[in-house]
């Protein structure tokens, strides 16, 4: 076909494209181009139909990590089952088994009065109720790291949190700021001796998991059906140097207005536990510390670290919420870490 012969048709289909007002009349002043190249044209809408079937329709989106969109609060949310409980604690009595009240530990299957975050990392161990990775129980490959708090009691039955959601988010004015946090940090969030109500924006108690909770500083009584939920949040604010401290909490600061106090030059992953019971109401609940007030929970790296320095780079740093799934530091497991949100609890004696 000569190039003359294709001119008319490309002339016909931007008029085609680009229909003013009535598709109907410009097919009929154009008719006769329309059945003269109607084989054309069918082949271009059958191969326009097949490129959109493949690829989808495209809309447009922010690029980035797994599923990650755009967010006010950019993070990633590492997502870890129960696995076992001890009177122990690596960061407050290291080694000296059975020298703590009773924790609930989630994460790493390992933990023991005995670990330390080298210890974390070559953690194989298999996990009390199956495992989605070898050594934990996390929805990300790359998380190794120990969680734990205090024992949930009511009488003499303990009722464990059968999912920990681990939210790593900015807290800093502006989120390219943060940086992954240092290999081997320790770090304790709350006060366990506390007798009196510590501030809502450290430890708080909530009835369901919807945005829209009331977070208050004792348990609550949740409706039947409806779970309770123990929230912590820990410092983002670094010293820079320091891996641990005294009171494994001085090394550490939170920040304010979206900037770190002076001191605490290094801003970090801002982590919030939230810690989900079902099966029990928060009415007449104390914790193993004590009293209902004496919240808290303890964090030991066990990050692989090109797998957590990928989800802060690539997602907080980026502003995008990559969310419970996907994302560089290989979360390849649906919401709950293949725990349904409804799953029981089992209450067990203490």
């Amino acid at each position: 076909m000569s190039m003359g012969d294709r001119r008319p048709f490309r002339s016909w289909l931007l008029k085609v494209t680009q229909w003013p007002v009535d598709p109907l009349l410009m097919l009929r002043r154009s008719h006769t181009t329309f059945f003269r190249h109607r084989r054309r044209l069918r082949l271009l809408m059958v191969t326009t139909l097949a490129v959109t079937a493949c690829t989808g329709p495209q809309v447009l989106q922010q690029t980035g990590p797994g599923s990650a969109t755009l967010s006010s609060t950019p993070r990633f949310v590492v997502v870890c089952r129960f696995d076992h409980r001890r009177s122990d604690d690596p960061i407050v009595f290291p080694g000296a088994p059975g020298a703590s009240h009773s924790h609930d530990f989630f994460g790493n299957t390992s933990t023991d009065a005995f670990s330390n975050s080298a210890g974390l990392l070559s953690s194989t161990s298999p996990a009390a109720f199956g495992e989605v990775f070898p050594g934990t129980t996390c929805g990300r490959s790359g998380d190794k790291s120990a969680y734990w708090a205090p024992t949930l009691l009511k009488g003499d039955l303990a009722y464990p949190s059968n999912l920990v959601r681990a939210y790593y988010r900015s807290a800093m004015s502006d989120p390219s700021v943060v940086q992954p946090m240092p290999a081997g940090l320790r770090m304790i969030a709350g006060n366990a001796k506390a007798a009196a109500a510590q501030p809502i924006s450290v430890t708080s108690w909530a009835c369901g998991s919807g945005g829209d909770q009331t977070e208050v500083s004792s348990a609550p009584a949740c409706p039947t059906g409806v779970s309770l939920h123990l929230k912590v949040a820990f410092p983002n604010c670094w010293n820079g140097r320091d891996l641990d401290s005294s009171d494994h909490k001085s090394h550490l600061s939170y920040s304010s207005g979206g900037q770190c106090p002076p001191g605490f030059p290094v801003a970090l992953p801002k982590i919030s536990l939230i810690f989900r019971y079902t099966g029990v109401s928060g009415a007449g609940v104390h914790l193993a510390c004590g009293n209902d007030l004496c919240a808290h929970a303890d964090f030991m790296d066990g990050w692989a670290v090109s797998a957590q320095s990928a989800l802060v780079v690539d997602c907080i740093r980026r502003g995008l919420d990559c969310g419970e799934v996907g994302g560089p530091g290989g979360g390849i497991v649906p919401t709950g870490a293949g725990i349904p949100d409804s799953a029981p609890a089992p209450a067990m004696t203490m």
